[in-house]
């Protein structure tokens, strides 16, 4: 599935940034959170796609993600659209 963006609100840039969003340091651990390929095989009742099936899949999804859209040196707008366009 691939969602177009065409127009985004924030209520406030602020919570953006104290969100902490590109810190990694400040990201919550993910101790027994599933794999996007692990989840999307969870809840998409395909028996003939196998965790490897599904794990190309989304690879080449991010791949092709961040290849459309980057900027040289616009790591925001890669991020940003990866997000967008993988994983809503």
């Amino acid at each position: 599935m691939v969602v177009e963006v065409e127009q985004v609100f924030m209520h406030c840039s602020k919570s953006l940034i104290r969100s902490g969003l590109w810190q990694p340091e400040k990201w919550p651990a993910l101790d027994g959170v599933p794999t996007l390929a692990q989840w999307v095989k969870s809840v998409v009742d395909n028996p003939s796609q196998s965790l490897e099936d599904v794990q190309a899949t989304t690879t080449t999804m991010r791949r092709n993600a961040c290849t459309e859209c980057a900027a040289p040196g616009d790591g925001a707008a890669v991020a940003s659209s990866a997000f967008a366009r993988v994983f809503i």
